[in-house]
């Protein structure tokens, strides 16, 4: 994945956006963490049979609060990115469109206007493909989850390590996945 700078440096005022949208995913990830670690500790002693009216009051707190901060996270994050987006298109139609007048009717023998119009609405809307990123967002979670179990077999991480890393692991791949499709070139 390569990271466009021309794009970026075309349309900087996208990058507060941008930065606003990882925070809230990083801060929505964070929360998932939590949530799913008092999850997993949860089950691993109800399995054990260790388990107290404490600890699944303690763990459903836990959760509900989680899935707070998650929501809110994700609204923002799906404002930060229609922000993000807003001014991308904006300002690449507007330099399409000078682009145009600056060749006045002359493009027409080199462009046709139907190719123009294509990208000035939908290309602008279409940057890149993102297969490589799925690719890596999806095979990185399946290997995650691949080891996980592996390791929990051998003995080398617990119940609750491996259920853990099971529930976590598209969690950490996917938001690298967006983050990307904002940025690569084709």
């Amino acid at each position: 994945m390569m990271i466009n700078k021309r794009l970026i440096g075309t349309v900087s005022q996208s990058k507060k956006y941008v930065a606003g949208n990882v925070a809230l995913q990083w801060c929505s990830l964070t929360a998932n963490i939590i949530m799913m670690t008092g999850i997993t500790g949860l089950l691993a002693s109800l399995y054990a049979g260790t388990a107290d009216e404490s600890g699944i009051l303690s763990a459903a707190a836990v959760a509900v609060l989680a899935v707070g901060v998650r929501f809110a996270c994700t609204v923002g994050a799906s404002r930060m990115g229609y922000l993000s987006s807003k001014a991308v298109k904006r300002i690449l139609r507007e330099k399409i469109y000078r682009k145009l007048l600056r060749l006045g009717t002359s493009y027409r023998e080199q462009v046709k206007t139907s190719e123009v119009v294509q990208v000035a609405v939908e290309g602008v809307d279409q940057l890149n493909s993102i297969t490589i990123m799925d690719l890596i967002a999806y095979g990185g979670a399946a290997l995650g989850v691949i080891m996980a179990v592996t390791q929990f077999r051998a003995g080398d991480l617990s119940l609750a390590g491996c259920l853990l890393i099971i529930l976590l692991a598209a969690d950490f791949f996917i938001p690298m996945r967006q983050l990307g499709s904002f940025f690569t070139s084709p």
